[in-house]
């Protein structure tokens, strides 16, 4: 006589463990369904965001040393901190025709305003104070382009206070000792 195995048979254990499976899968999809929750979004719907603003830089002249302004288009928004930082990124790019008046690859590394007229605070990453001019009279044009560069963006009520990470900077290139505070209409 031939004996006939008890039990299910390897068929019928596969089709056990397929059925376990299945329900472990249909439990986590009926049990992760739940409502969904809101996330938390800072978005501001009235800030249109950064738009595309006509600017006017100074350069100097790579020949003669003179002061020429062009316009440009930045990326900045609403409020004067990107428009600034794109200032001062503009301001320290050179091009075949001009000379910029910070050192290429000048960094800011914070922008922020005090008191009640809005001064202007920058505070530079170190290469600010790597170069120096060959005359009085390039330090001179140098710092005659930032100060007329923001100027003219700003407005030219405002006062300026730069600082190298987080220090005063005293001397502008090798020949102009700078007030801790500097009035953009002087140098206009």
């Amino acid at each position: 006589m031939k004996r006939i195995p008890f039990g299910p048979g390897r068929l019928g254990w596969t089709l056990l463990g397929l059925a376990v499976v299945a329900l472990a899968v249909l439990g986590w999809l009926l049990f992760g369904l739940r409502q969904p929750q809101p996330v938390p979004v800072g978005l501001d719907l009235t800030d249109p965001g950064p738009a595309l603003r006509t600017v006017t830089v100074y350069y100097l002249e790579p020949d003669t040393l003179l002061l020429r302004g062009e316009q440009r288009q930045v990326f900045a928004g609403q409020a004067d901190r990107g428009l600034i930082s794109e200032l001062v990124a503009t301001l320290g790019r050179s091009g075949a025709t001009f000379r910029a008046p910070l050192p290429e690859g000048t960094h800011l590394l914070h922008y922020f305003e005090e008191g009640a007229g809005g001064e202007i605070v920058l505070d530079f990453d170190h290469t600010i104070e790597s170069w120096e001019g060959a005359s009085l009279w390039e330090d001179q044009l140098r710092f005659t382009a930032l100060a007329r560069t923001f100027a003219e963006n700003l407005g030219p009520d405002r006062k300026l206070r730069l600082l190298v990470e987080g220090r005063p900077l005293a001397r502008w290139g090798r020949h102009i000792r700078l007030d801790p505070v500097i009035a953009l209409e002087d140098w206009l």
